[in-house]
């Protein structure tokens, strides 16, 4: 601000820009002794050059700056894991315990992490102390909000209510098709005519707090009216989940750079998830996971299924985008592969 004046974006998108530079150049010299150059290089360039990206760096969403710290993160665990050193396991806790303050959806995915590192047979001292380093990052914000609000409210003293309330909600209206036509209104069509209100969940808590989040009460007993909900009707809120899956994975579009702009967003997607589709051609061929896959598994598999038992929007799978990135880079690299056997030597099935 000191160089571009107060109050001056230009400063963000350049800090954030570079931060990001620097977090995919790291991320990509760890992986590469493991996924190989070609890999590497592909997932580099989806990294840096997915029209996603640059909505993330240009817009100032926090998923773009949760984004580059993730991608330190993931570096650290996979050095630690492939050092087994403990100064690697206290950088990467706390490195996630910085990412969980930027993106508290995070917050449970340390003790998610713990069956794989046992797994791995990492040592039992330094997953404490990767805890004890997540808890140590995180510490200072708990605090501040007990003294502030009496409570530690790390994802907010509100959200969980308006969570349950809005999925209990939803649970109990939306039955059969009405899940799916809902995603058709809301990413195609744009016609809500004839759609249940149910269907949005921004509609639904504001129906029932039209003033908006603060509005929002730290009411236990609402969160558990919203839970008995969910358990009284737990096929449809099941069922909803699994759209929730597929919402996730819709290409993030909006008002940013126009339709053309939306149309680029929507092949640089579409060409992620083609060279993860080959990533499971691969891992047919060989059968057996690397650490690297099983770690980005792991934490895709940790926020798919939260965010699909919650609430789901296309912008929250960006954080995850280097897992998808890292997944299509070796799958690109094993079609790749594919091809040029066929072409030296034709008899290949």
């Amino acid at each position: 601000y000191e160089i571009f004046g107060l109050q001056n974006g230009t400063a963000v998108f350049i800090i954030q820009a570079l931060l990001h530079l620097c977090a995919v150049t790291l991320f990509c010299r760890v992986i590469r002794s493991s996924m190989g150059d070609r890999a590497t290089y592909i997932a580099a360039v989806l990294l840096l050059l997915s029209p996603v990206i640059f909505k993330m760096t240009f817009s100032l969403y926090r998923e773009g700056l949760a984004l580059s710290v993730f991608l330190f993160a993931a570096s650290a665990m996979i050095r630690w894991i492939q050092t087994r050193k403990w100064y690697f396991a206290v950088i990467a806790g706390f490195l996630l315990g910085i990412e969980i303050l930027i993106y508290a959806p995070f917050l449970l995915l340390p003790i998610f992490l713990i069956p794989f590192f046992l797994f791995l047979k990492l040592r039992w001292q330094h997953i404490v102390l990767f805890l004890c380093a997540v808890a140590l990052a995180c510490a200072p914000w708990v605090v501040r909000n007990i003294q502030l609000q009496g409570s530690p409210c790390f994802t907010g003293c509100y959200r969980s209510v308006l969570q349950w309330h809005v999925r209990g909600e939803q649970a109990e209206q939306l039955h059969g098709l009405e899940p799916l036509k809902c995603l058709y209104a809301e990413y195609i069509s744009r016609d809500w005519t004839g759609r249940s209100p149910y269907c949005s969940f921004n509609a639904v808590w504001h129906m029932q707090w039209p003033e908006g989040f603060i509005g929002v009460p730290a009411d236990a007993a609402i969160a558990r009216e919203g839970q008995h909900k969910i358990l009284t009707h737990l096929p449809n809120y099941l069922w909803m989940s699994l759209f929730e899956i597929v919402e996730f994975h819709i290409p993030f579009v909006g008002a940013f750079g126009g339709t053309p702009f939306n149309l680029l967003i929507s092949i640089g997607m579409l060409i992620t998830y083609i060279g993860c589709a080959f990533w499971f051609w691969a891992l047919a061929s060989r059968r057996r996971l690397t650490v690297i896959e099983g770690l980005l598994i792991t934490i895709m598999v940790y926020a798919i299924a939260l965010f699909a038992l919650t609430d789901a929007t296309p912008r929250y799978l960006l954080p995850l985008f280097f897992c998808y990135a890292a997944l299509s880079g070796i799958g690109f690299d094993h079609f790749f592969s594919h091809v040029l056997r066929k072409r030296h030597h034709p008899g290949i099935q």
